[in-house]
């Protein structure tokens, strides 16, 4: 498997590469504005499972139109992550909670769906996105047993998730985006041999939410 550090020059590359495009593109109109919402989340690898984790993404996001069907977008947030204990279905160690706070770099690339029509018009009102996030863990609190004392961290500071959702566009300025984020590398430091969570050939900690985001246009 490739390393975290790999993984992260890539996408740095990958950022580099889009701004480039962006400000080369002198002839196309740039957007931008408000980004808020809500989400359910959970840890994979936590031995609990379940969404029980509520929190909220606020932030803001520029884009670019590349053409009649295609956009790139990029956005900074601020997402509340975690996991918490299942009072109805206890494992040792509860109650837990752990709660991890992130800043967000997503880019990622939507195509609207202008191909379907239905009653003969052209569902161009809605989107597919696609792309993936620089994640960079801001604070972290984790409970064990209702205590937090002591409590070492574990958490890596640096991770990488992907991202796919759907949006539909309300009014001019008003969009709204249910999205589907994992994570790609492990959110835990180290690598947990024991546990069955793999991804990517990688044993660890993953975190995985589901978010509705309402996005609001100042341009």
């Amino acid at each position: 498997m490739k390393s975290l550090h790999s993984i992260q020059t890539r996408y740095a590359l990958s950022l580099l590469a889009l701004l480039f495009v962006c400000i080369s593109a002198k002839s196309q109109a740039f957007y931008g504005g408000l980004a808020l919402g809500g989400l359910t989340s959970q840890v994979e690898g936590d031995n609990r499972g379940g969404w029980d984790k509520l929190g909220l993404t606020a932030g803001v996001f520029v884009g670019l139109p590349l053409n009649k069907t295609f956009s790139a977008q990029m956005e900074l947030k601020y997402v509340q992550k975690g996991s918490h204990s299942d009072a109805d279905n206890p494992v040792p160690g509860d109650p837990y909670s752990l709660k991890l706070d992130y800043v967000e770099l997503p880019v990622l690339v939507s195509a609207n769906m202008s191909i379907i029509t239905i009653n003969g018009k052209p569902c161009n009102w809605l989107s597919f996105e696609l792309g993936a996030s620089l994640d960079a863990l801001v604070r972290h609190k984790e409970s064990i047993n209702g205590a937090s004392d002591g409590v070492p961290n574990y958490w890596n500071r640096i991770s990488v998730s992907s991202l796919i959702g759907i949006k539909v566009t309300i009014k001019e300025k008003f969009e709204i985006a249910a999205r589907s984020v994992n994570s790609i590398t492990s959110v835990y430091k180290g690598n947990l041999s024991n546990e069955n969570s793999v991804r990517f050939g990688q044993h660890g900690a993953f975190n995985d939410l589901l978010e509705i985001v309402l996005f609001y246009r100042l341009k």
